[in-house]
């Protein structure tokens, strides 16, 4: 592994640790201030080495305390302040190493305490005189070496377990607050989504139907089919104008005629642009609740929508609606010129987005020349029946 010692230099940890390291040797070398033995210098500058990199590197620092305990008894050294290297660096294993390096400090405490029991016991002269006592008092002396390491290194893992503890109720709020944060930003999104769809369908249905309306004024020499395709484009384009400042000001209300539910208005609107629409109303229309209200009309006008725009020109249009006693179902079949890929399109798409929400289902597919799109959409049981005139089968209308 390589080492940055730049940055190991720079590390405040590191300074504090070379610091304390520098403390306890220079304490220990001062002649008479403290009844120790004065260390040897090679056990000091380990002492040193390992004091300074216990939290930086902590194995390291392990490594190096076994190789101080070595030289120590090579040296024959009586106790010193040195010892409290052994201390410092086996609470930092505990505190900041990984779960091998804590292992080593564990065995380290067993092992280290031993010998240090034993060599304390032939080189320390009060050690000794402590140890020729009672057999409990015995006891209590030749323990008190692992017990003083083993203590640090506890110590060592409480405090470790302890900010662990808080670390961890810190990245909980942290992971909540930012899943909150993601759930803000994915609602803001579903409703920029929603929003977009909204304007996409108005705009598109409307746009087709002045178009539609525009084109046909060429062709037309009576001054009163004039007027009456003008009045058609005007009221197109206030409606369309009046439901996109709706749909962004999040204040749109279905009302009167406007109503989602009388899909008969929509076809009479798309009839009045010189399309022949045949519509089939099975069962009775029901009063749905805003949300499914909105998603019915917006589907019958995106289907409508596409009719007009990618049908054949003086095809019919077939546009069913049944009610039945859990759905409606919507379908819409008409001719296409070209290729009509299966589902393609930000139309579709749209639709099926607003099927799916209330769970329902769209398909959409051309074949033989022919683009048929069906969508069910659940409704509740329980909805009133809509008013009786709703509820009346049109019959086609030629182009005027």
């Amino acid at each position: 592994m390589t080492i940055d010692w730049a940055r190991l230099f720079s590390s405040r940890v590191f300074r504090v640790d070379l610091v304390t390291g520098l403390i306890i040797a220079v304490l220990g070398l001062v002649p008479g201030w403290i009844d120790l033995t004065r260390p040897h210098l090679i056990t000091v500058l380990l002492a040193i080495v390992a004091t300074a990199l216990r939290r930086s590197m902590p194995g390291t620092a392990l490594a190096a305390t076994w190789i101080l305990a070595v030289f120590e008894l090579w040296l024959g050294e009586r106790p010193s302040l040195i010892a409290l290297t052994y201390v410092l660096v086996l609470y930092a294993v505990a505190r900041v190493g990984n779960r091998w390096q804590i292992y080593a400090g564990g065995v380290s405490v067993v092992f280290g305490g031993v010998i240090a029991s034993v060599y304390l016991y032939r080189t320390g002269a009060r050690f000794t005189e402590f140890a020729y006592g009672s057999y409990a008092q015995t006891i209590i002396v030749l323990l008190a070496p692992p017990a003083v390491l083993g203590l640090a290194w506890l110590i060592g893992l409480t405090v470790r377990f302890f900010f662990s503890r808080n670390d961890e109720s810190e990245l909980r709020l942290v992971a909540e607050s930012e899943a909150h944060r993601a759930l803000d930003v994915a609602a803001e999104e579903r409703a920029r989504a929603s929003m977009a769809r909204d304007v996409h369908d108005i705009v598109g249905h409307s746009l087709a139907v002045i178009i539609a309306q525009a084109d046909s004024v060429e062709f037309l020499d009576d001054t009163d089919r004039i007027r009456a395709v003008n009045a058609t484009i005007a009221d197109t384009a206030r409606r369309s104008l009046r439901e996109v400042r709706e749909v962004l000001s999040g204040t749109s209300t279905p009302v009167a005629d406007d109503a989602p539910q009388d899909l008969t208005a929509l076809v009479e609107q798309v009839r009045a642009a010189g399309v022949v629409i045949e519509h089939r109303l099975r069962g009775e229309r029901r009063v749905l609740d805003p949300a499914r209200s909105v998603v019915v009309r917006r589907v019958a006008q995106e289907m409508l929508t596409n009719a007009l725009r990618h049908g054949a020109p003086g095809e019919p249009v077939l546009f069913a609606e049944s009610w039945r006693s859990g759905d409606v179902v919507l379908e819409v079949e008409n001719a296409v010129v070209g290729r009509v890929a299966e589902g393609g399109g930000l139309g579709v798409e749209g639709m099926r987005a607003r099927v799916t929400a209330v769970g329902g289902f769209l398909e959409a597919e051309g074949l033989e020349g022919v683009f048929t799109a069906r969508a069910r959409i659940p409704v509740p049981a329980t909805a009133d029946p809509a008013e009786p005139g709703q509820a009346v089968t049109t019959t086609p209308k030629e182009d005027a």
